[in-house]
């Protein structure tokens, strides 16, 4: 649509020129024409690599914010009427005669590009600036910061997937040049043959079945290296805790059994003192019966 409308204008106004008309008269198609041919020129950017991304951007940001610029026009609709009404029964019309010159106002307004000085000071000067504080806070403030926002939000997305959007664009540039090219008419005095051959599930004819083929054994042998790496190590790890387990338990016993044998030694000399000790107990006092 818009190189049909480039092309239509071009061509009106290079007759208009050849038709030595006035071209006064046709000074908003030519304008109108001049600024299409510049904004194809930015958008077969998409071709390069450099420019593609940025293209897509500022599609992107466009589609985007669609909602965002409808609530941005009510807002500023809503405080130009807001001034017209106030500046229609005040003297001077400090936003001008008409709605069109208060929604330029506020607009102006909104893009920080705003003049106090043409406030007056008689009438309703205490409700206009309670207006304009408002407008500014919501217009430039809020919803301007908003805007920011978003447009970092959708320059992360379209960034993330530069390779992906780069392909993107040149098969839509591919599709559109079928458009314009008729191959019925290109190849119509051609001879040329058309070869149709079967291909099943598992045929490996064409190269990228051979391809995808080559890659898939050789990920299968990456694959079963990988496996047998991993059996490796498992079996390895399994020993050796087989191994530390053995160790530890053969420990434990060795020195359970020599704590034992210690205790035995020391309970067998007590018992030998205490022995002693009847044996002298029994010279001295008498015969006593044995503790053990």
């Amino acid at each position: 649509l818009i190189d049909l409308t480039s092309l239509i204008m071009n061509a009106f106004v290079l007759i208009a020129d050849l038709s030595k008309l006035n071209l006064t008269k046709f000074v908003p198609v030519l304008a109108c024409a001049v600024l299409l041919m510049w904004l194809k020129l930015v958008y077969f950017g998409r071709m390069f690599l450099s420019t593609a991304w940025m293209v897509r951007m500022i599609f992107a940001v466009i589609y985007d914010l669609g909602y965002f610029l409808f609530v941005f026009g009510l807002m500023v609709l809503a405080f130009s009427n807001s001034f017209f009404v106030i500046s229609r029964n005040n003297s001077p019309q400090f936003t001008g005669g008409d709605m069109g010159e208060a929604f330029k106002y506020t607009y102006r307004t909104a893009i920080g590009d705003f003049n106090t000085d043409v406030i007056p000071t008689n009438g309703y000067n205490v409700l206009i600036y309670i207006i304009w504080l408002l407008a500014t806070f919501m217009l430039l403030i809020v919803l301007l910061n908003m805007l920011i926002a978003l447009i970092s939000d959708i320059f992360d997305k379209v960034h993330e997937n530069i390779s992906n959007n780069l392909l993107k664009e040149l098969v839509v540039l591919m599709v559109e040049s079928e458009l314009l090219i008729s191959r019925t008419k290109l190849f119509k005095r051609k001879k040329y043959i058309i070869l149709i051959s079967k291909e099943t599930a598992d045929s490996t004819t064409s190269d990228s079945d051979s391809k995808l083929g080559i890659l898939k054994a050789s990920m299968d042998v990456r694959i079963n290296e990988q496996n047998e790496t991993l059996q490796q190590i498992t079996t390895n790890l399994e020993k050796c805790m087989d191994d530390s387990l053995d160790r530890f338990t053969k420990d434990m016993l060795q020195s359970t059994s020599k704590t034992i044998a210690v205790l035995h030694e020391k309970f067998d000399e007590h018992e030998a003192l205490l022995n002693q000790y009847r044996l002298l107990y029994e010279k001295s006092v008498g015969k006593i019966n044995p503790l053990f």
